[in-house]
């Protein structure tokens, strides 16, 4: 059937790259004076959008009064850009996939949004502060705008909602002008009150699935090298099972579970949510125990588990502050500075 011909799709994929480029190419045509899709008033692209500002280029005019540069201006003017955009579509179909122009100019470009400031990372990595969204301003009754986020830690389910609600306030500072040391006196303030959380605070959030086939592999390898030890042969041919380690966490807290007799503590089963703690090195050989999120009362065996703050804070902490902020070039070290430390030369 023509219908499971991969060239359909191909065509597909290639045909909106072509309109998508053209659409960045002739955005910049406008604004810039030449015909490039990576040109000077182009900040990203998409698969089927393209980010771009003029301000860069009119900046001059503007600071000289010469460019009246308020808001509902700047909408005006990016609703004017997308119009001619959409007048060069005829055309540009017909040159290049041989339509007529009544069909070409179905392709339509419209404004989707306009921000104040944005973050752009990575590919499919970006923030921006949105003040209209499609033609509804959301910097009403005081507020900013709302915050447009695609692909960060702050949407993340492993971020812990408290990790999610610290960097949503930074990003929201950093883009609404807030200066270098401003945010790193309030990533150390943050960070002062996380390390003085327990310590089974400070794990990952990760949700447990398919435990029961994982916890049958390893029956089995254990099962497979026990035969093995009786049989007197070597049991380096006998390979571990892969296991994601917020699994293994969750069965070595069924394990301890089991070896401290404790019948209060919720067993993890399929599906459940848990927190995945790192541990130090230990008897047992664990590097981490994941405990379920429902559980109401932690047991003090639990408890006195030898927790790796230190590792816990570089990856919920550390590491996600520098995914957000490090395409910024802060000197991010100095807000990860012990407090201890600093304490000895606050007068």
């Amino acid at each position: 059937s023509r219908f499971f011909d991969s060239r359909l799709g191909q065509s597909t994929t290639l045909t909106g790259r072509c309109i998508a480029r053209h659409m960045a190419a002739e955005i910049n045509k406008i604004i810039a004076g030449e015909y490039d899709h990576q040109g000077k008033a182009i900040v990203y692209g998409d698969t089927d959008s393209t980010y771009f500002s003029s301000y860069p280029l009119l900046k001059e005019q503007i600071d000289k009064n010469e460019i009246n540069w308020d808001r509902d201006n700047i909408i005006a003017y990016y609703d004017a850009v997308c119009q001619e955009v959409s007048k060069t579509f005829p055309g540009f179909m017909s040159r290049t996939f041989h339509t007529t122009l009544d069909l070409g100019s179905i392709i339509q470009a419209d404004k989707e949004m306009v921000g104040s400031a944005g973050i752009f990372i990575t590919k499919k990595r970006y923030a921006m502060l949105v003040f209209d969204n499609e033609g509804k301003r959301e910097d009403v009754d005081g507020n900013p705008g709302y915050i447009k986020a695609m692909g960060l830690d702050l949407k993340r389910s492993d971020t812990p909602p408290w990790m999610q609600d610290f960097l949503k306030d930074v990003l929201l500072d950093v883009l609404t002008g807030s200066e270098e040391q401003e945010i790193i006196d309030k990533i150390i303030e943050f960070r002062k009150e996380y390390r003085a959380k327990p310590s089974w605070e400070k794990g990952s959030p990760k949700r447990v699935n398919n435990l029961t086939a994982y916890r049958g592999k390893m029956a089995k390898y254990d099962m497979d090298r026990k035969r093995a030890q009786n049989q007197n042969k070597s049991v380096k041919d006998i390979k571990k099972p892969p296991m994601p380690g917020h699994v293994t966490a969750a069965l070595n807290w069924n394990k301890l579970r089991e070896i401290n007799s404790d019948n209060y503590a919720n067993e993890i089963t399929d599906g459940m949510k848990t927190i995945v703690c790192r541990i130090k090195d230990n008897p047992m050989g664990f590097r981490s125990v994941g405990y379920p999120t429902d559980e109401t009362r932690l047991p003090e065996w639990f408890k006195n588990l030898p927790f790796d703050d230190h590792h816990m804070e570089t990856v919920v902490v550390t590491k996600k502050l520098e995914n957000l902020l490090g395409v910024l070039k802060w000197d991010l070290d100095k807000a990860a500075a012990k407090n201890t430390f600093n304490s000895l030369f606050e007068f």
